[in-house]
């Protein structure tokens, strides 16, 4: 037996049930801590993975998958819970839609959609993207959130490459047909990236929780891999052919660029340490590029094109007829 403070008698019996009830009460917090912690982190812009925001794509800036040491700070946006957000944070969410809607507004307004139609689409659809996942994550469930956010995933990766076509179509042909050399620039490139992309995803492992997220963050460094290597392949053939680097084209092929090959840079250091701890870090690197080129692209297409030289008749004449050859 033992005594209190008060001196009352405390059996060992007593004392056993009082420490199984001090575990049990530890037990159900931790769990409700777990809980709670699980809520946060899948509740984020992609299931929890170390890179898998599709390629090109950083719909939603907010809410995004939170770093280990962020997790206990930020609360879902549900039930009226309140959310503890950076100030970075609430920038980049305000500012991707903003950016988005003065895009369309200056391709809609200044007609530039009729020169690149596809890129026009695929910037209008990504601001129907980023509404669409912030709406499913305020009023739906996870699992509603899941489907919205990768049946757009994918029709945005099949407009992506709907742009590559687009740019590949207008800088590398002429009347329809293709400029002389442009085939033999560009096969190298279209041969080796499906298959360096192969060999790296399987090569690396991702950052994931389970099975299903590993190959969702697979398929996703496969897809960055694969875009990324078409864009180079269609901005070498641009520069080797001397192809005039002012057109409307040329602009969106220059923001494409510089936004694939950092989002490939990332996506690699994302891989490379392999742990969530600069999730946070480098996803608003991430989004702080790709809304750098959104702001480029705002004034490069509101700008007017320059005028193409225009020939002397005679070799107007002599090119047409090569052409036709």
């Amino acid at each position: 037996m033992s005594r209190n403070s008060m001196g009352t008698k405390i059996t060992k019996n007593e004392t056993t049930k009082a420490a199984s009830a001090t575990r049990t009460e530890k037990i159900a917090r931790i769990n409700v801590a777990m809980s709670a912690m699980l809520t946060r982190e899948t509740s984020g812009c992609s299931p929890k993975t170390a890179f898998s925001e599709p390629v090109l794509s950083p719909c939603v800036i907010w809410p995004r998958n939170p770093t280990s040491a962020q997790t206990a700070d930020r609360i879902p946006l549900r039930k009226g819970l309140s959310v503890k957000l950076s100030l970075l944070d609430i920038a980049l969410w305000a500012l991707d839609p903003m950016l988005r809607l003065v895009l369309v507004l200056v391709l809609t307004l200044k007609i530039r959609w009729r020169v690149v139609p596809w890129f026009a689409t695929w910037i209008a659809y990504g601001l129907l993207y980023t509404l669409s996942c912030f709406l499913a994550y305020r009023l739906g469930s996870k699992e509603n959130y899941r489907v919205v956010y990768w049946i757009g995933a994918l029709g945005d990766f099949l407009l992506q490459i709907a742009v590559v076509a687009e740019i590949a179509r207008s800088a590398l042909k002429r009347d329809g047909r293709w400029v002389e050399g442009a085939k033999k620039t560009l096969i190298p490139f279209l041969t080796l990236g499906p298959t360096f992309a192969v060999v790296l995803t399987i090569w690396i492992t991702p950052a994931a929780s389970n099975v299903l997220d590993g190959l969702a963050a697979r398929a996703s460094l496969f897809s960055t891999v694969l875009v990324c290597f078409l864009f180079v392949a269609v901005i070498r053939a641009m520069q080797k052919l001397g192809l005039d680097w002012r057109s409307y084209i040329a602009r969106e092929s220059l923001g494409l660029t510089v936004w694939t090959l950092s989002a490939f840079a990332i996506d690699t250091l994302h891989a490379y340490w392999r742990t969530t701890e600069h999730f946070g870090l480098l996803e608003n690197m991430r989004n702080s590029v790709y809304q750098g080129v959104l702001l480029f692209w705002c004034i490069a297409f509101w700008l007017p094109e320059p005028e193409a030289p225009t020939l002397p008749s005679n070799l107007e004449e002599d090119y047409r007829r090569l052409t036709q050859q």
